[in-house]
C-alpha cells in the first residue's frame, strides 16, 4: 500500500492510534510509512519522549524540527536516507539515538560530538563501517557516548583506543591517523548559557543530577552508567512495543536486573552465554527454557528469565543481553573473570556483537563458535527433547556439528537411531556419550591456562570457568539424562578438595575429582552449599547434587 503522506500531519498521528489530544503524546511510532520528513511534529506533539520512524525515505534532520521537542530521549531515525545532523547538535543528552542504516560520512560525525549520548547506534553506514578501524575512531570522536551499537565503552577501551592511536602515529611506516583534531567543533558553552541555547527537558534535567558534564571516566563509573541505562531502558519503553506488560515484568522483578547480576555474576554469565547461544544458532525457544529451568538458571533471586524470554521482544532481550554483556566487559577490564575464560570471553564479545548489528558476519565455522557450542553442549544434553531435535531442527542441528567439528555427526546419529529402535533412553545414552566425548577437548583446549600440570588440580581462588583444571588423556565416558538422587551427608565427603581455611569456592564448569577417582564437572551451583555434578564413569554418566559445605581438601591434587 503506498503512503498518503509524504509529511507529518494530524491525520496521520491519529490513523497511527494516537489520541486526538496529541499534545500529551508521549509515544509516537511512524516507522515504515514512507514518509520524507517530520519537520511539522513539534506543531502537534511537542511533548513526544519516544520517537520511531525508521524505515522512511528521510534525508535530513532539520534544526527547527527537533530544537521545540525538549522532552525527546529516544529517537530511532534508522534505515533511511539521512546525510545531514544538522538538528541534533541542539540537544544536550540523548537516551537512545539510532542512525543505523543511513547514508552518514564520519565529517557528518562532528556535529554531535559534543551531545551525550548514553546509546549511539551507527552500524550499517557504509562509508562509517567499511573502515576496519570503525569502532577506534567513533570512540575517539566521543568521547560522551556511553554505549556503542549496544557494546559499552569502557574506560580500558578508552584507553587502549587513546594508546592505538599514540602507537600507530609514532611507530608504522603508514600511521593511523585520527578523524579529526581533538579540538574540531570543540564548543566551551557554560552550563548556564547551555540551559538558554539547547533543547532539553525532563529526561536531561533528571540525568544532569545523577552525571555531571565533568567527569574521570573509570570502572565504578562504567558500573554506573550500566545501572542508569538500563533503568532508564525500563522507564522510557514501558509504553512502547518493546515492552510487552510492563507490569507483568515488574512483577517478575525484571527492574532488579544489575543488582542480581552483582550478586549472582557466574550464574548471569552462564545465562548470558545461553541467551547468545539461543539467537546465534536459533533454537527453538521452548527448548531453551526448559535448559534454563532444568540448570536451576529459569529464576534467580525472582527474576524470572524464562519469562522474559516467552513474553519479551527480540530487541528487549538483546537490550537484556547488551547490559549483561557490559558488566561482562567491566568485570574483565578489572581482572574478574567469573567463570569466563579468555577464549569464551572473545567468543561472547563477538557474537554479541554480531546480534546487535544483524550482520550475520559471525562464522559459524571459527573455533569462537566451537567454543560457544561446545560450552552449552552439556546442559543441552540434560534435555531428553535435545536428542530428539537432532537431525530435525536446523539451528539444533547445526550447535551439534559446530560443537563437535564433525559434518557427518547427523548422519551417525540417526545410523545410530536405526540401529538401536528397542529403547529411546539407550539411545539418548549413546547420542549424549557421542556428543559430550567429541565435545569436551575442546572445552579443555580452549580453556586451558597457565601453570597447568599433567595431574588434575582444583584451584579454589581461580576465576575460570575450568579453574586450572586440565587433563592430558580425556577418559571414555558415556552420559545420561537420568539425574540420580541427591547426595547424603554422609556421602557428600566424597569430594576431595577443600580450601586450607575450610572455605570453598566452586564454580560452574570446574573439574573435580571424586573419592572413587571419578573426574566430576559442575553442572550449576544452585545454592551457596548446593551444586550439580556431572561425574564421568561406566556405563553412564551420573548426574548428582552434592553438599559443597562437606568437601575435603587435598593438597596434592
Amino acid at each position: 500500500m503506498k503512503p498518503r503522506f509524504k509529511g507529518v500531519t494530524r491525520q496521520l498521528l491519529e490513523s497511527c492510534g494516537k489520541s486526538r489530544n496529541l499534545n500529551t503524546v508521549q509515544f509516537i511510532c511512524l516507522s515504515g510509512l514512507g514518509i520524507h520528513s517530520i519537520d511539522r511534529l513539534a506543531n502537534y506533539s511537542p511533548n513526544v519522549e519516544v520517537l520511531f520512524v525508521q524505515g522512511n525515505l528521510i534525508k535530513d534532520v532539520n534544526v527547527s524540527t527537533y530544537f521545540y521537542l525538549n522532552n525527546l530521549w529516544v529517537l530511532d531515525i534508522s534505515d533511511n536516507c539521512i546525510q545531514s545532523l544538522d538538528g541534533l547538535d541542539q540537544f544536550i543528552v540523548f537516551g537512545f539515538l539510532d542512525l543505523s542504516g543511513n547514508k552518514l560520512c564520519w565529517r557528518e560525525l562532528r556535529k554531535i560530538m559534543d551531545v551525550t549520548i548514553l546509546c549511539l547506534s551507527l552500524y550499517n553506514n557504509n562509508k562509517l563501517d567499511s573502515d576496519e578501524n570503525y569502532r577506534k575512531h567513533v570512540v575517539d570522536l566521543f568521547p560522551k557516548v556511553w554505549f556503542l551499537d549496544r557494546i559499552i565503552i569502557t574506560s580500558e577501551e578508552r584507553n587502549s583506543v587513546e594508546l592505538f592511536f599514540k602507537h600507530e602515529t609514532n611507530q608504522h611506516k603508514q600511521p593511523i591517523r585520527r578523524k579529526f583534531s581533538k579540538n574540531v567543533n570543540f564548543r566551551p558553552t557554560s552550563q548556564r548559557n547551555m540551559w538558554k541555547s539547547r533543547a532539553h527537558g525532563i529526561w536531561t534535567e533528571k540525568f544532569m543530577k545523577k552525571f555531571p558534564l565533568s567527569f574521570t571516566q573509570n570502572s565504578e563509573l562504567d558500573t554506573r552508567r550500566i545501572s542508569y541505562l538500563y533503568e532508564t531502558l525500563l522507564k522510557s519503553f514501558k509504553s512502547t512495543p518493546m515492552l510487552i506488560d510492563f507490569d507483568e515484568l515488574i512483577q517478575h522483578n525484571v527492574h532488579s536486573l544489575t543488582v542480581i547480576r552483582n550478586e549472582y555474576p557466574e550464574s548471569c554469565n552462564m545465562i548470558l552465554l545461553i541467551l547468545i547461544v539461543y539467537l546465534v544458532f536459533s533454537l527453538p525457544k521452548s527448548l531453551v527454557v526448559e535448559c534454563l529451568t532444568r540448570i536451576h538458571l529459569d529464576c534467580l533471586n525472582g527474576l524470572d528469565f524464562t519469562y522474559l524470554l516467552l513474553n519479551c521482544t527480540t530487541q528487549f532481550l538483546m537490550y537484556i543481553i547488551s547490559i549483561l554483556v557490559a558488566y561482562l566487559l567491566v568485570d574483565f577490564g578489572k581482572g574478574l573473570k567469573n567463570g569466563v575464560y579468555f577464549q569464551l570471553f572473545n567468543a561472547i564479545y563477538l557474537a554479541a556483537t554480531d546480534i546487535f548489528t544483524s550482520k550475520s558476519s559471525f562464522s559459524k565455522n571459527t573455533d569462537y563458535a566451537c567454543v560457544l557450542a561446545s560450552e552449552v553442549l552439556e546442559p543441552f544434553c540434560l534435555i531428553q527433547r535435545f536428542f530428539d531435535l537432532i537431525g530435525e531442527d536446523e539451528g539444533v542441528s547445526t550447535l551439534v556439528i559446530v560443537a563437535t567439528r564433525d559434518p557427518y555427526i547427523i548422519k551417525d546419529i540417526n545410523s545410530l537411531r536405526s540401529s538401536i529402535v528397542h529403547d529411546r533412553s539407550v539411545v539418548y545414552n549413546e547420542i549424549s556419550t557421542i556428543l559430550l566425548h567429541k565435545s569436551l577437548p575442546n572445552i579443555l583446549l580452549y580453556s586451558k591456562r597457565e601453570n597447568i600440570s599433567e595431574n588434575i588440580h582444583f584451584n579454589p581462588n581461580s576465576h575460570s570457568r575450568l579453574g586450572s583444571c586440565y587433563m592430558d588423556h580425556l577418559p571414555k565416558f558415556c552420559s545420561s539424562v537420568n539425574m540420580s538422587n541427591r547426595v547424603d551427608d554422609d556421602q557428600s565427603e566424597i569430594l576431595r578438595f577443600q580450601t586450607p581455611n575450610n572455605s570453598i569456592i566452586i564454580r560452574p564448569g570446574d573439574f573435580v575429582r571424586l573419592r572413587c577417582n571419578k573426574l566430576a564437572r559442575v553442572i550449576s551451583v544452585i545454592e551457596p552449599n548446593l551444586a550439580l555434578l556431572s561425574a564421568f564413569s561406566q556405563p553412564m554418566n551420573e548426574f548428582v547434587y552434592v553438599n559443597v559445605a562437606n568437601l575435603a581438601w587435598d593438597p596434592m591434587g
